[in-house]
């Protein structure tokens, strides 16, 4: 019994600490810790969760779910601007997925394709 309480004791701690690294970006030369320090940041300022619903170029990247084994698909030198939305705005775009606050991020590339598209 002993045994069973210390393994679930150790599994809560673990999990506990690993939940900086969903948010960990790619390697290679890339500051991967890049947007746990931001969330870190926003989070202690009261603007978001420390598990907020991540946007990737317009694809939502929720905690559970598809960063539950994945880093997110970017360095960190390809990011053009991370942006917080609107609590309200963020729960009626992505409904309970935004409970704990959105963050938008852009990359340099999906930046460029837009102005591309508006220079139509």
């Amino acid at each position: 019994m002993k045994g069973i309480v210390g393994y679930l004791v150790l599994v809560l701690l673990f999990s506990g600490l690993s939940s900086s690294e969903k948010y960990l970006l790619q390697k290679n030369g890339s500051d991967e810790e890049l947007l746990v320090r931001v969330i870190k940041e926003l989070a202690e300022r009261g603007d978001i969760s420390e598990k907020p619903l991540v946007v990737l170029d317009g694809v939502p990247y929720r905690y559970e779910v598809e960063l539950k084994d994945a880093r997110l698909p970017i360095k960190s030198e390809d990011i053009a601007k991370i942006q917080v939305i609107d609590y309200e705005m963020g729960m009626q775009i992505y409904g309970e997925y935004a409970s704990g606050g959105v963050l938008l991020i852009t990359t340099k590339s999906f930046e460029q394709e837009q102005d591309k598209e508006s220079d139509k």
